[in-house]
């Protein structure tokens, strides 16, 4: 697989020089929310759990519009603050139609597969961590890595067991952004690699494909195969390191720089790579970062697909999973 897809340094080097002028900017969203610490930790465990494939996802709460993640989250922030303290007893029995009414006013997709998820991570948290997520974290002894390790402990969980650990990363990312622990090790924390992050890793040249009809196959959105797949995947994992080692950034921050980069300025169609933007209106890459736009992407002349339409064209490898 090593000959249709490879690492390109120089490029990463290129981006990392770039976002390097940013800063990230976190607001918590859970300082005004007064219930105990567990059920916060549980409430991020649970919505990590789901949040995959969030491309059409949307909806309203007490009249506000969110898109993707965005709504998943506020939506179980709200029953959160309604008294919904995410029980084990109560997630291993939730029913379709109970699960169903936190999104009444959206609209969720794959939401039996999702049901499913929350079942499962109840029934392990209750297996092995007496239902609380705070255990989990403890007895991991504050580690992300290594044997009895957050990530070894977590990844048993079937919702959690991607490889790459995107969505591990993603839940150890938000539990020290909000202040409710911290690892040992979060210099170990690796990027989330999900589509948004593929989708620049491929349209700036930090990854390439070598294959001609390869990348014609993603540029027209067909699915590829497993392997395929995995090796975009991997190789996009590298690119990011390098970012993170260039730009001297925590990974979690490199993960928070790219990932509203990729569902704001990098979108699938109609990117805005250039003056006018046409999605000022739904930005998140502008009020989670220091950039000040002036109408056009931050990687605007360094990114291939800023001057290459055959750059703009390609997509995230489409794949079918739950890792993101």
């Amino acid at each position: 697989m090593d000959r249709i897809v490879y690492v390109d340094r120089d490029r990463c080097i290129d981006v990392s020089s770039r976002i390097k002028t940013i800063g990230v900017v976190y607001r918590r969203m859970l300082d005004g929310v007064h219930v105990d610490l567990e059920y916060k930790l549980r409430l991020l465990l649970y919505f990590t759990a789901i949040c995959y494939d969030t491309r059409r996802v949307w909806g309203y709460i007490d009249g506000v519009y969110y898109r993707g993640s965005d709504y998943i989250y506020h939506a179980m922030l709200k029953k959160l603050m309604e008294g919904e303290f995410f029980d084990t007893d109560r997630m291993r029995e939730l029913s379709l139609e109970e699960f169903g009414q936190w999104f009444e006013e959206g609209v969720l997709t794959r939401i039996d597969e999702r049901l499913k998820f929350i079942r499962d991570t109840a029934r392990m948290l209750e297996l092995f961590y007496d239902g609380m997520a705070s255990k989990l974290i403890e007895e991991s002894g504050y580690r992300l890595s290594g044997s009895g390790g957050f990530v070894d402990r977590l990844s048993r969980f079937k919702a959690f067991s991607d490889p790459l650990a995107k969505k591990i990363m993603v839940l150890a990312s938000l539990i020290e952004f909000e202040g409710l622990a911290f690892f040992k090790d979060s210099d170990s924390m690796e990027v989330g690699v999900d589509y948004h992050l593929q989708r620049i890793a491929l349209r700036t040249g930090m990854v390439r494909i070598a294959d001609r009809s390869l990348s014609e196959r993603i540029a027209r959105g067909r699915f590829v195969s497993k392997p395929i797949h995995d090796a975009i995947r991997g190789s996009c994992l590298e690119a990011y390191r390098i970012i993170i080692d260039e730009a001297g950034f925590k990974p979690r921050e490199v993960d928070a720089i790219f990932w509203n980069l990729g569902r704001s300025c990098c979108s699938i169609r109609r990117p805005s790579c250039k003056p006018p933007c046409i999605h000022s209106d739904i930005c998140s890459f502008t009020t989670s970062t220091t950039y000040e736009c002036m109408g056009g992407c931050i990687l605007g002349g360094i990114c291939e697909a800023s001057g290459n339409r055959d750059f703009i064209k390609l997509k995230e490898p489409r794949y079918r999973t739950y890792y993101y």
